[in-house]
């Protein structure tokens, strides 16, 4: 299993790569969100201390990842990167991204 912390959030402008805002962690219970990965294509993301686990299964593969719970489907372009702080994973969903950090 991998389990990320966020870290911060984004988003993005019209063009290409272009951050117009850098949101940070937008209150505790950001700060406490966590998304764990299990080898089965399950997945398990707590939004803060105290919340229901959200329950769902995942897949990636070509820049792609898909979260699917019930009726609901989530799809990032996705990036795992090796910093000096440590294994970054970076979602973007339209105009919106997110990163988070290995555990």
């Amino acid at each position: 299993m991998r389990s990320w912390s966020f870290q911060s959030g984004l988003r993005f402008g019209p063009e290409p790569g272009w951050i117009t805002d850098w949101t940070g962690a937008r209150s505790p219970a950001d700060e406490a969100c966590r998304i764990t990965f299990a080898a089965d294509g399950t997945y398990q993301r707590l939004r803060g201390e105290g919340a229901e686990p959200e329950l769902g299964r995942w897949a990636a593969g070509d820049g792609a990842l898909h979260l699917v719970r019930g009726d609901v489907r989530e799809v990032y372009e996705y990036g795992i990167e090796r910093e000096e702080d440590g294994m970054k994973l970076r979602l973007r969903s339209g105009e919106r991204g997110e990163i988070w950090i290995r555990e």
